[in-house]
């Protein structure tokens, strides 16, 4: 693998997560520079990758090993960069191996995002109908209730209600 497959793996990684888990575009970012290709989400880098002639891997940082141990067993630390968990990439299979740690690495990112809590926005009837928030600002969908209730199953409104749960 190499520089090309590098750009490669985080195409993959981000495509995935906005195509295929519908996150929002604008939430996630890749930055290239002369070592690594660094995949941000809400603006903070949660994935570091690398491809060179020897080795090709992703970095997650090492305060998510717990996360990072539910999804995979092969990974490694490294005393020269000891704040981040390496991750042995050998083909795309890996990468797409990894893709539900990737969308948890998002998720746990959008939850560390601060915002100011409300009760619901003027979608509420759409988002109950589709049994899900439909708001496309992930920032403000961040601070909704309702959003939440919704998550866990509870409809109150709109043709699915069901309030006795």
């Amino acid at each position: 693998m190499n520089a090309q497959d590098q750009a490669e793996i985080c195409n993959m990684i981000t495509d995935n997560l906005i195509i295929n888990e519908q996150k929002a575009p604008e939430d996630i970012k890749i930055n290239h520079n002369s070592a690594y290709s660094v995949i941000n989400f809400f603006d903070v880098g949660y994935l570091r990758i690398k491809s060179g002639k020897k080795k090709t891997f992703i970095s997650v940082k090492e305060t998510f090993k717990p996360t990072v141990s539910a999804y995979t067993q092969h990974f490694e630390f490294i005393k020269s960069d000891p704040l981040w968990i390496r991750i042995p990439i050998n083909s795309n299979d890996d990468v797409a191996d990894l893709f539900p740690l990737f969308l948890d690495l998002y998720e746990c990112a959008y939850n560390q995002l601060g915002s100011d809590s409300f009760s619901c926005c003027s979608r509420y009837l759409e988002c109950s109908d589709e049994m899900t928030c439909i708001q496309s600002d992930t920032r403000l969908a961040k601070g909704c209730i309702y959003r939440r209730n919704l998550t866990n199953g509870k409809i109150f409104y709109g043709k699915k209600n069901n309030p006795d749960r």
